[in-house]
């Protein structure tokens, strides 16, 4: 028997809260994963940096999600964030495909009139690594990134906004709040539009739906193709 939603009872500032807490969990994460590696402080970023930094900044977003679902809702990540994957979504994961090629035409048009931009740091720690690294380091891209982000901007941020504003410009605020918290990287602001063009569309999908089943396979598919190019490189 499903759990049914229940009154959501968390807002902004647990969001506020819960980002600052992930961020400063993946530079704990990242000062003991390198100090596991034996690395010095020079040390330049690989793809397993990149796997393990990822898989411990889900981890811990999945637990800090699950902290304010125990406090603050039913104690279901289903119930109060509509984490789920169903089969019959997965034709949303060629969408997020799609939509990263639309996205990579805009980045190469953008390109060829103001000059190359720089890569992402994980374009580059993905790019000088080994094969094995490599693909830890697109797995990590593929799925643990989407299922915190999922998790933090659709699950917590989405709902939250919902309680105070209707659905199009909390679908359109969420979008620009999730491109813009990929601009840490500075790299990334030439992704700016694709990225919340995604972060739109994936909340749009997750109010209709009620869950992130299409919103995380979205999600995956538009990592996809960026994790295959550069396994390519």
């Amino acid at each position: 028997m499903e759990t049914k939603p229940g009154p959501i009872r968390w807002g902004l500032p647990d969001f506020g809260c819960a980002w600052v807490a992930i961020i400063f969990g993946q530079v704990v994460v990242g000062a003991l994963v390198f100090a596991a590696r034996g690395l010095k402080l020079n040390h330049r970023t690989d793809a397993v940096d990149i796997a393990l930094i990822t898989a411990g900044s889900a981890a811990l977003t999945v637990a800090i999600m699950a902290l304010i679902s125990s406090r603050k809702g039913q104690g279901s990540l289903f119930a109060d964030f509509g984490l789920r994957i169903r089969p019959q979504d997965w034709p949303w994961l060629f969408a997020g495909v799609g939509l990263q090629l639309v996205a990579t035409g805009a980045v190469q048009v953008i390109n060829s009139v103001g000059g190359t931009q720089p890569e992402q740091d994980v374009a580059r720690a993905l790019q000088h690594s080994g094969s094995i690294g490599r693909l830890l380091g697109a797995l990590a891209v593929v799925i643990g990134a989407p299922l915190a982000e999922e998790l933090l901007f659709r699950g917590l941020l989405l709902r939250a906004l919902l309680r105070r504003m209707s659905a199009p410009p909390a679908a359109l605020l969420c979008g620009a709040l999730f491109a813009a918290a990929h601009l840490l990287d500075p790299n990334a602001a030439v992704f700016f539009a694709p990225l919340m063009l995604v972060g739109v569309v994936s909340s749009m999908r997750a109010i209709r739906t009620g869950e992130l089943s299409q919103s995380l396979l979205l999600h995956a598919g538009f990592n996809l193709l960026s994790a295959v190019i550069l396994l390519q490189g």
